[in-house]
C-alpha cells in the first residue's frame, strides 16, 4: 500500500546558496497522471546538475517550490491506467529534470527503463 505521505528534499521559496542547505519535508505523496508510474525510490544520483539547479544557476529554472534530484533506482508502486509496459514490482532507473530527492516520484514510463537483475539499485 503507498502512504499518502512522504519525506522529500524540497526547495520552498527562494534559491539556495548550496545544497547544504536543503532540508526534509514531509509533503503529500504525488499522484499518478497519465502515462506515468509511481516508483519507490531507493536509491538517487548525486550531480553537479542539481548543485546548480538548487542554487539558480542552470538555465532550466522550475518554479517554487519544488524536489531536485535527476536520477532515481527503485521499485514501481502504480501505475496509470494506461501503461502497460511496467509491472508493479519492477525494478526500474530512470531520470528528469527533478523530483527523485523524496520518497516516490511519477515519472512517465518513457522515462524509465527496466533494471537487470545483476545491478543494484545504487549501481543502477
Amino acid at each position: 500500500m503507498v502512504p499518502t505521505q512522504m519525506r522529500a528534499l524540497v526547495v520552498k521559496d527562494r534559491w539556495l546558496n548550496n545544497v547544504d542547505e536543503l532540508s526534509v519535508s514531509t509533503i503529500p505523496v504525488p499522484k499518478v497522471d497519465a502515462g506515468n508510474v509511481l516508483v519507490r525510490i531507493e536509491a538517487v544520483g548525486v550531480n553537479f546538475f542539481d548543485t546548480l539547479l538548487v542554487t539558480g544557476k542552470y538555465q532550466f529554472k522550475p518554479a517554487f517550490p519544488f524536489i531536485p534530484g535527476s536520477e532515481f533506482a527503485g521499485v514501481v508502486v502504480a501505475r496509470a491506467s494506461d501503461v502497460d509496459d511496467f509491472n508493479i514490482g519492477d525494478r526500474v532507473f530512470g531520470g528528469g529534470f527533478t523530483g527523485a530527492y523524496a520518497e516516490y516520484i511519477s515519472a512517465p514510463s518513457v522515462n524509465i527503463v527496466r533494471m537487470p537483475d545483476r545491478l543494484s539499485f545504487e549501481e543502477a
